[in-house]
């Protein structure tokens, strides 16, 4: 089961494995998160803990980008796993998804 995990108001992390009946419940946290944020806010959210390489879990990161677009935030993921990231690149996505390189 995913779950978001909130380490500060700046930097968060996916952890676990991501399945379509989870992924809602993870949403809800996210939702919850940057509902509590001050719009111009720019979060971090790691995924060096993510189990899941599907699309299913890659929808889920767009689905992150659209609540935090949504709450004047911007988002950047960092430690995006390869096969994730190879999932994206197939789907054409990859050049959408903010990635941090530090």
């Amino acid at each position: 089961m995913a779950q978001f995990k909130i380490e500060s108001t700046r930097k968060a992390s996916l952890v676990g494995e991501v399945s379509e009946t989870e992924e809602d419940s993870a949403l809800v946290s996210v939702r919850a998160f940057f509902d509590s944020l001050a719009a111009g806010q720019s979060v971090e959210i790691d995924l060096a803990q993510l189990g899941s390489f599907h699309s299913v879990a890659l929808s889920l990161l767009l689905s992150v980008m659209r609540i935090a677009e949504k709450a004047s935030c911007s988002v950047v993921f960092s430690n995006l796993p390869q096969k994730m990231f190879d999932v994206a690149r197939v789907g054409g996505l990859d050049d959408i998804i903010p990635q941090s390189h530090a």
